[in-house]
């Protein structure tokens, strides 16, 4: 793709695509709608608890009787 697209417009869709990363969820949702616009509000809703998962699932975890920390 890279081959046909000016460098601008390249930097463009890249920007683009990087914000969009910022308003999708990112696990799947199977039982989410599919069909606008009921979609769209489910992801909307759906990418704060997700982003917060992933936030706690990096959290440092105690092992039990070591005091070690561990990262998951």
């Amino acid at each position: 793709m890279e081959q046909v697209l000016e460098e601008s417009e390249s930097q463009d869709l890249a920007m683009s695509f990087a914000r969009t990363k910022h308003f999708v969820p990112t696990h799947s949702h199977p039982d989410a709608p599919n069909k606008p616009p009921y979609e769209t509000v489910a992801g909307m809703l759906s990418t704060p608890m997700d982003k917060m998962k992933d936030m706690f699932r990096k959290f440092p975890k105690e092992e039990k009787g070591t005091g070690s920390i561990l990262m998951r």
